[in-house]
C-alpha cells in the first residue's frame, strides 16, 4: 500500500510543480474508511468497527516566508488563499472548508501556523460513504504537523479535526471516521469504544 500511495503522490508532484511553480516538500496521506459494524452509533458514544480502505486523500505541500496558505484543490481545480490570522468560512469555494477548518481549530488549540503552499488531491470520492470529509481533515492537519513541527498527538488531531467539521463546516459527524483515517493499520479493523475512546485492533484481511 504504501507504494501505491506513493505512486499517487508522484503523479500530484507534477500539478504541484505547475501551480505553485517549485518543489513540493512534504507529503502525506489519509485513508478513506468503510464501517463493518456500529451505523449511526459514533456520535451516539456507541461501538464502531472501521477499517481504512486502499483510497486516500493526499497533500503535498511546501513552507513559504510569509504567512499566506495557498490551497489548491486537485479535483475541483481552484486555488484558494488564506491567512492563520484570519480565517472565515468559504461560501463559494466551500471544499477549502475542510481544511480552513482544521487551520482555525489548530490556532485555535494554541498552535502557530505559518505559510504554506498546499496542494489536496486524492482518490476517496465524495459522497460515496467512504468519509473523504475525514481523510481530508486528517491529512491536513497531519500537513500542518510536518509543516510546523507541531507537537500534537494522534488523537489530538483525530479530536480537532471532528471539531473542525463540527463546528466550521457545520457537519454534527461523530468521530468514528476521523479516528479511523487517522488510526487505521492494514488488514486491521479497529474495534472503537465512541465514548472513552478506548480502541483495539482486530485482524481483518
Amino acid at each position: 500500500m504504501e507504494t501505491d500511495i506513493k505512486e499517487k503522490a508522484i503523479r500530484l508532484r507534477e500539478s504541484f510543480r505547475e501551480i505553485f511553480k517549485r518543489e513540493p516538500e512534504i507529503y502525506v496521506s489519509a485513508p478513506g474508511r468503510v464501517n463493518l459494524i456500529g451505523e449511526h452509533t459514533d456520535y451516539n458514544m456507541g461501538y464502531v468497527l472501521p477499517a481504512a480502505v486502499n483510497m486516500h486523500i493526499i497533500t503535498l505541500s511546501a513552507p513559504r516566508k510569509d504567512k499566506n496558505i495557498n490551497l489548491y484543490s486537485h479535483k475541483f481545480k481552484k486555488l484558494v488563499s488564506f491567512s492563520p490570522e484570519n480565517i472565515t468560512r468559504n461560501d463559494e469555494d466551500t471544499w477549502s472548508n475542510y481544511e480552513m477548518g482544521v487551520a482555525k481549530m489548530l490556532v485555535e488549540s494554541g498552535y502557530t501556523l505559518g505559510g504554506a503552499d498546499i496542494l489536496v488531491g486524492g482518490d476517496v470520492p465524495i459522497n460515496a460513504g467512504l468519509s473523504s470529509s475525514a481523510a481530508v481533515e486528517v491529512a491536513t492537519a497531519l500537513t500542518f504537523k510536518e509543516l510546523f513541527s507541531l507537537e500534537i498527538s494522534e488523537l489530538e488531531i483525530i479530536k480537532l479535526s471532528q471539531k473542525a467539521e463540527n463546528e466550521f463546516v457545520g457537519v454534527g459527524c461523530g468521530i468514528m471516521d476521523q479516528f479511523a483515517s487517522c488510526l487505521s493499520r492494514k488488514n486491521y479493523a479497529i474495534f472503537i469504544d465512541c465514548r472513552s475512546l478506548e480502541y483495539e485492533y482486530i485482524p481483518f484481511k
